[in-house]
């Protein structure tokens, strides 16, 4: 029985951190694959050049991801698409690609660093996961009547939301029911709140996040905190937690408004190569102290009689 996934990664593609950079050593065509008897159906490439008629020859891949590709913006990606009939997952990581490129057929699409797409005609696509680059993006790339299908959506950024941007542009969607956020920066957690209004029928939220001390910028941005109400909501999951006075007000605003709310669950710690953290995160290890731990969790579980509080 043959392989199914294939993984090319090339010595130089750390020399392509320039996207653009035509000087790749190599370039990946469509007659290395031309005698691929095992038909796998996962391929990784990283550090090449595509080269012509390679989609010709890839009719049978179910999931692609591109990392670090050189002129990229280049290369007729729509026209390679169309031949890969069978494709569902497409990742393009650390690549420029200025244009927009048809979604199609696939049902999870992963893109970092501004990448645009046109999600019109894209009924499939289920699961959704990019990097927010810069402060004025809408928080959903797309409108929910193009990805009537989205479900799972994650976001992630280093930078600051303009809120009062992302409240004028966002179009409120039903269809999303799993939300995961994460920031390297510090997170206004009041204008997080007004964020979630925009997912009423969400079932599940993980919010990843770095907490320091209140910045310029937060102390700017304060939307109105109206009053709202999760009713499909069951799940929270709230990571880098370092009991900083907004994170905690957060917690307790959704444990009192989300009335179907069943596990709460509270995480310190500290993941690798995440960005900035707070100096008692830091301190600490990523571990909770004993006395903080017992002493917070019973304040909590005394809000929400439906919810399990679990600290971890």
């Amino acid at each position: 029985m043959g392989a199914k996934t294939l993984q090319l990664f090339f010595s130089c593609w750390k020399d392509c951190e320039i996207m653009d950079d035509h000087k790749a050593k190599f370039v990946i065509s469509g007659d290395a694959f031309e005698c691929a008897q095992s038909k796998f159906t996962t391929l990784s490439l990283k550090g090449c050049v595509l080269g012509p008629n390679l989609g010709n020859h890839l009719r049978f891949l179910a999931r692609l991801r591109l990392t670090a590709i050189p002129a990229l913006w280049q290369y007729d990606l729509d026209g390679m698409f169309s031949y890969l009939v069978n494709l569902h997952t497409l990742e393009i990581l650390r690549t420029y690609l200025p244009q927009e490129f048809c979604v199609g057929k696939l049902l999870r699409l992963k893109f970092l660093q501004g990448i645009k797409f046109n999600a019109s005609g894209a009924p499939k696509l289920k699961i959704l996961t990019y990097d927010v680059d810069g402060a004025e993006t809408d928080i959903v790339p797309c409108h929910p009547n193009e990805c009537p299908g989205l479900q799972y959506l994650t976001v992630s950024t280093s930078l600051f939301w303009d809120i009062s941007r992302v409240l004028t542009s966002t179009a409120p969607t039903r269809t999303i029911t799993y939300l995961r956020l994460k920031s390297r920066r510090a997170t206004n957690f009041l204008s997080l709140i007004e964020i979630l209004r925009y997912f009423p029928c969400l079932e599940k939220l993980l919010v990843v996040t770095c907490s320091v001390e209140d910045s310029e910028e937060q102390r700017v941005i304060k939307p109105p905190v109206a009053g709202c109400v999760y009713e499909h909501l069951r799940t929270i999951e709230f990571g880098r937690y370092c009991s900083h006075p907004r994170q905690l007000e957060f917690v307790v605003h959704m444990l009192k408004h989300a009335t179907a709310l069943q596990e709460m669950i509270i995480m310190r710690k500290v993941q690798k190569h995440f960005g900035r953290t707070c100096r008692k995160c830091s301190e600490s290890g990523g571990h909770w102290e004993e006395d903080e731990k017992l002493s917070l969790r019973q304040e909590l579980q005394k809000i929400s009689h439906s919810a399990t509080v679990t600290l971890q």
